[in-house]
């Protein structure tokens, strides 16, 4: 540990920083009370023993009640936000870039499957909710012992006497040991395995906020140089870690002699009947983590665990990435911390509370009518008649009748502040009726203004989600191991995992872009893919059609959209191969006119005159031989497409079948006569002759299209391969 970091500093720091916010941190766990309606600290069955109905109710007894309109406030904003702000995406930072492209794609399927793992849409509900609430703030972090098993690196086996275990060299055709001729022994080759290993997992936390403290010289989060993250742990986990951290024995076994004497722990808040439980002090302790950021004072950040009495572990940060993100709902001048419009929607809560309340004691107390008759009169019942009931009163005057109050008085206020509190918690609505029968337009400018009230504070949480993946990518792409890779993008994709794994700087090759998922967000989204289509549809080859499907939100990735990708992904790999100087054999099941227009494009592009790709052991591929690979891979389509149109010219050099009845046709034969005229002749030919012709006009024709398509410089070289493959044959 640095000398500044000793357990008395951090003790002081811990002290500090608790004292500084304690306030706050209260503030925070009332806000959540008020949310969940726990807004007195009475249970409920309090509440109904202070009813003036209860024999042994005191005189100054008060009956409370609760109309939570706050806990609407909050669900109304949740929904708000989440559906403007529901996710980030991968994107090439360079669209023209084919190589960011590609990077791109990975990362939003490695982003999928830790989304998945983590269940980050549960955790984003939480961060919500935690951001209404003030402010929120998520720690990261890598498992490498948790995850599904993948084959490891490739190791030598050793015996148990520590030496290389040996085999010998097999003929794969004769299944015999191939015998050196120099010593006339079997030739031996060292024996190769490959392990099985974790995955490794993701971790991802919604920081509570009332424990998590901060720097006291921080204005924002941003400047904070570390903050102190305090929660209970399990002393058995503990251990666990220290066995596996701690080499020295004695110092091992006093560590786990100071835990068992712990005894401070935090209390748990119970949102059910509102009250605070101890954690067993038996079993769990509280623990202070501090993280600091990477500085001068400390380049890769720093770590320390400890608990009120001695530090348990401490080291430098994994990659040197500093594991939390933070935001706040509105920003306090002079502080990190975050306000909440809660404080200014409690008071109004308060008075609706109040005046629910004195409606209820109102009916309870004064609510049942009152007949109010003289002390020692009779009232009795006489003569019966429809609809009418008489009574007599004897001994005194006719008794009066008293109204009962329902508590009218406090209706008014009651409706002027629940109408407050949506106003300054901005939740007017748009009418729904409104929408109907709109044109689609229309229906998505409303929607998108409706969203508009939520766009301050739901760009600072797109942004904050940025942020977030931007760092957990980058912690993710440090740990894992490529094999775990393949797990999460595919087999497919293997020969792009490099791709995922060497870059250096994920904020250089790819940002990310808010993605919106509301159903308004979609259906606009398909609207205008359907508009394409039918515009343009016509000028589309199969393989524009299969993009437009696979990024169609709502249709299934089924194996139809899949095949109708596969030249395009096909392409994008053999470019991205070449691309970094490694050659990538073409396949009989390629169409080459299509890679020929692809590679040709690519070769077409601005930087690809001095493109050079650096490998991860520092040597660089030179410019010519990539321009040389492009140049053979062209080459090797053209012949494919050579040969393919050779072989169709020879076909219609062959002989003419002559088989088949025989078919007048719309063509007339000259015949002499003997006197010298000339008379005419309906020509008929044979059935099988005609079938033979059509089908080498259609190849005539296919070929001339094809062979048009290509590329001007392409095309004249195909052509030539062609005259001279049908010399040849």
């Amino acid at each position: 540990m640095p000398k500044n970091l000793n357990h008395t500093v951090l003790d002081s720091m811990y002290r500090h920083s608790d004292s500084l916010d304690n306030r706050h941190f209260q503030k925070l766990m009332s806000y959540e009370r008020l949310i969940q309606g726990d807004h007195f600290y009475q249970s409920m069955q309090k509440q109904i023993r202070t009813s003036r109905t209860w024999e042994g109710s005191s005189p100054k007894a008060r009956l409370r009640l609760v109309q939570n309109h706050l806990a609407r406030w909050h669900n109304y904003w949740m929904n708000g936000i989440i559906n403007q702000a529901s996710d980030v995406e991968p994107m090439p930072k360079n669209d023209n870039e084919l190589k960011d492209r590609k990077a791109a794609e990975l990362n939003k399927s490695v982003k999928s499957h830790i989304a998945e793992q983590v269940d980050f849409y549960s955790l984003r509900d939480r961060l919500v909710g935690d951001y209404l609430k003030g402010e929120c703030a998520v720690r990261m972090g890598f498992n490498a012992d948790k995850g599904a098993l993948v084959p490891g690196e490739i190791e030598q086996a050793i015996d148990e006497n520590g030496q290389p275990v040996m085999e010998p060299y097999v003929d794969p055709t004769t299944g015999q040991p191939i015998i050196d001729p120099m010593t006339g022994q079997p030739q031996m080759r060292p024996v190769l395995i490959q392990p099985l290993m974790p995955s490794g997992v993701m971790t991802m936390e919604a920081v509570e906020m009332e424990n998590l403290l901060r720097d006291p010289m921080a204005r924002s989060w941003s400047e904070a140089r570390w903050v102190c993250h305090r929660k209970t742990r399990d002393k058995k986990d503990i251990i666990k870690l220290a066995k596996k951290l701690v080499d020295n024995p004695e110092a091992l076994q006093e560590m786990i002699n100071k835990l068992s004497e712990e005894d401070e722990t935090l209390s748990a808040y119970k949102g059910t009947d509102n009250t605070y439980m101890i954690e067993d002090k038996d079993r769990k302790v509280s623990v202070r983590e501090f993280f600091w950021r990477p500085s001068i004072e400390y380049p890769n950040g720093y770590y320390v665990m400890c608990t009120s009495s001695f530090t348990i572990l401490e080291s430098e940060l994994p990659a040197g990435e500093f594991p939390f993100e933070f935001e706040n709902f509105d920003n306090v001048q002079g502080t990190p911390r975050g306000a909440s419009r809660i404080k200014q929607l409690a008071p109004i809560q308060l008075e609706i509370n109040r005046c629910v309340s004195k409606i209820a004691e109102h009916q309870i107390t004064v609510g049942d009518d009152k007949l109010v008759t003289q002390a020692g009169s009779k009232i009795a019942e006489v003569n019966k008649y429809d609809g009418i009931r008489i009574f007599k009163v004897t001994g005194g005057f006719a008794p009066q009748f008293l109204q009962g109050r329902s508590g009218d008085q406090y209706v008014d206020f009651w409706i002027n502040n629940v109408s407050m509190l949506e106003k300054i918690g901005e939740m007017s609505e748009i009418s729904e009726d409104k929408m109907v029968g709109m044109e689609p337009y229309a229906i998505f400018f409303l929607s998108s203004k409706q969203k508009m009230k939520f766009a301050r504070h739901a760009t600072k949480f797109e942004r904050f989600l940025v942020r977030l993946w931007k760092k957990a990518l980058r912690i993710h792409k440090h740990h894992v191991h490529p094999n775990a890779v393949i797990e999460m993008v595919g087999s497919p994709e293997k020969v792009n995992i490099d791709e995922y794994k060497s870059t250096t700087d994920i904020d250089f090759q790819i940002k990310l872009k808010p993605r919106t998922e509301d159903p308004d967000s979609l259906i606009a989204q398909q609207h205008s893919l359907e508009t394409l289509l039918q515009y343009a549809g016509g000028n589309l080859n199969e393989a524009d059609i299969g993009m437009i499907a696979k990024y169609s939100p709502f249709i299934q990735k089924t194996d139809m959209v899949l095949d109708s990708t596969l030249k395009a992904d096909r392409a994008t790999n053999m470019i991205l191969k070449l691309d970094k100087g490694a050659n990538m054999p073409i396949s009989i099941s390629d169409d080459p006119d299509y890679m020929l227009r692809r590679l040709s494009s690519r070769m077409s592009m601005a930087d690809f005159d001095d493109i050079t790709f650096r490998q991860q052991d520092g040597q660089v591929v030179p410019t010519d031989v990539i321009k040389q690979l492009y140049q053979a891979k062209i080459a090797e389509y053209e012949n494919m497409i050579a040969e393919r149109e050779a072989k169709a010219l020879a076909m219609q050099r062959e002989m003419i079948p002559t088989t088949g009845g025989l078919v007048p046709v719309q063509m007339y034969e000259a015949i002499p006569q003997e006197d010298g005229s000339v008379s005419s002749k309906r020509i008929q030919l044979p059935n099988d002759a005609l079938e033979w012709l059509i089908q080498a006009l259609k190849a005539q024709g296919t070929t001339e299209s094809s062979i048009s398509n290509l590329p001007g410089g392409v095309a004249a070289d195909v052509q030539g391969m062609i005259s001279e493959g049908y010399n040849n044959q």
